[in-house]
């Protein structure tokens, strides 16, 4: 039950490593839910390493999903 929207700014949400903030680089996320871009011009980043995906991914409504 977690919900990822995209912020104000022109970063976009990022899941895992941003790269403005700095910090590892090697973290790994184990998706076992839904992760949906669902919003026009909006844009999700998943940076992770490994990124594990056992549940769903997907892009609605003109939204975009990045993954590395």
């Amino acid at each position: 039950g977690l919900t990822v929207r995209r912020g104000s700014d022109n970063n976009g949400a990022y899941l895992g490593y941003m790269p403005n903030l700095g910090g590892p680089s090697d973290v790994s996320i184990i998706n076992q839910g839904t992760i949906s871009a669902d919003t026009s011009g909006r844009v999700i980043r998943i940076l992770a390493m490994p990124f594990t995906n056992t549940g769903a991914t997907n892009q609605l409504n003109g939204g975009i999903l990045l993954i590395n």
